[in-house]
């Protein structure tokens, strides 16, 4: 099975987030680091942090702005002359999975999902036994927050922020419904909420003009992610819901008039999933072959998969999604650098159990405690449509 991935990554229809020809989010988040004057160790830093360095600068004032869902798929199909565009200086890998609590905390720490064990929007914790959603710090079956398991979230969140003993005034500017979250105050800067996204530009706008000392501000929307996610990629609400993002930031831009270098890029992209690549693994059968329930994304799967019956679930898994997954062993993901270049540390490893199924293309793996619930748009896989995302700095 790895063959077969390794053949599509070759041909060009899937890519390797570790692919050299390209920089990523996390050469982004070093850079970002250095920028920030923190002090805190982070390994293997490259030639591509630093060209990164050199195409910022080094601003008194520093607007950094994530935008969920953003892939280039969805820049290319706005006006070419807008600002988004326009300031667009080049594309950049996400990691895999490419999923918004993997990708957001390779930006808040700089490290690969390899590194910092945020392994999907659903990660397994051997601490307590269960399945989390990650980024709602809560247990995936009853909804409960981690605490009530006697977890704290430096128990979750195991590294520190890029920005923790920064030398800027650091702010998070965030959606009312995530700001002072447990995953949220992982950043180290105190959040300020917003209900629009133009309120948040307003309140990054007033923190500019007031700031007396170098400043980093954080601005995270996820409005493109939640339409495409509804409506699909290509759908009108989607790209219009990203020029409203991209008129926006325009204003942004000409309001603060170069007193602070704004930098702009994504988690992930997305792609659309046709009705008839949406796969369902029968729970009975699935049940006999593993050890726990499966977790990750519909699109990038773990399985704890009972020695006895690694034969019998493989034949099962491939029966069910027609040979729309490739089937790895942790082992070969691990060879493969899927999750980064750098050796997994323990809690990575804890978290990932002894299969990953992966989407060879379109398709997605519906499951007993994760179902398909009609989403259009889809991701958490390696296809150029999920990993490239811009690099817009203005």
């Amino acid at each position: 099975m790895k063959n077969i991935l390794e053949n599509s990554i070759n041909s060009g229809s899937l890519i390797l987030p570790t692919d050299k020809k390209f920089s990523s989010i996390v050469d982004l988040s070093k850079t970002l680091a250095k920028l920030s004057g923190n002090q805190f160790s982070i390994k293997n830093e490259d030639r591509k942090s630093d060209e990164l360095l050199k195409m910022i600068g080094i601003p008194e004032h520093l607007v950094f702005v994530i935008i969920d869902g953003l892939g280039m798929n969805i820049l290319r199909n706005l006006d070419s002359n807008n600002f988004l565009n326009t300031n667009l200086k080049s594309e950049l890998l996400t990691v895999f999975p490419s999923s918004t609590p993997v990708a957001l905390t390779s930006f808040s720490t700089g490290l690969w999902p390899s590194e910092h064990g945020i392994t999907n929007w659903f990660t397994y914790l051997p601490e307590i036994n269960k399945v989390s959603t990650i980024i709602h710090f809560s247990t995936r079956t009853e909804g409960k927050n981690l605490a009530e398991f006697g977890l704290t979230p430096k128990d979750v969140y195991k590294f520190s922020s890029i920005i923790e003993n920064s030398t800027y005034d650091a702010k998070s500017i965030l959606p009312s419904y995530i700001a002072n979250s447990e995953f949220s105050l992982h950043w180290q800067s105190p959040s300020i909420p917003y209900e629009k996204f133009s309120d948040g530009i307003n309140i990054t706008i007033d923190q500019i003009k007031r700031a007396k000392n170098r400043s980093f501000t954080l601005l995270y929307s996820p409005i493109v992610d939640a339409t495409a996610h509804q409506k699909g990629v290509y759908h009108e609400d989607t790209i219009k819901a990203a020029q409203k993002i991209n008129n926006e930031l325009d204003r942004l831009y000409s309001t603060i008039n170069g007193q602070a270098k704004i930098i702009v890029t994504a988690d992930h992209g997305l792609l659309d999933i046709p009705k008839n690549k949406i796969f369902t693994i029968p729970n009975n059968e699935l049940k006999k072959c593993i050890n726990k329930e499966p977790w990750g994304d519909m699109r990038a799967v773990f399985f704890d998969v009972k020695k006895s019956k690694t034969e019998e679930f493989q034949n099962l898994l491939l029966k069910s999604t027609k040979e729309n997954f490739a089937l790895l062993t942790i082992d070969e993901v691990v060879k493969m650098g899927l999750f980064g270049p750098n050796q997994f540390s323990s809690i990575a490893k804890s978290r990932i159990g002894t299969h990953l199924a992966i989407s060879l293309g379109e398709s997605i793996i519906s499951y007993k405690e994760a179902p398909y619930e009609n989403m259009v748009g889809a991701h958490s896989g390696i296809t150029p449509e999920e990993l490239f995302v811009p690099l817009i700095i203005a």
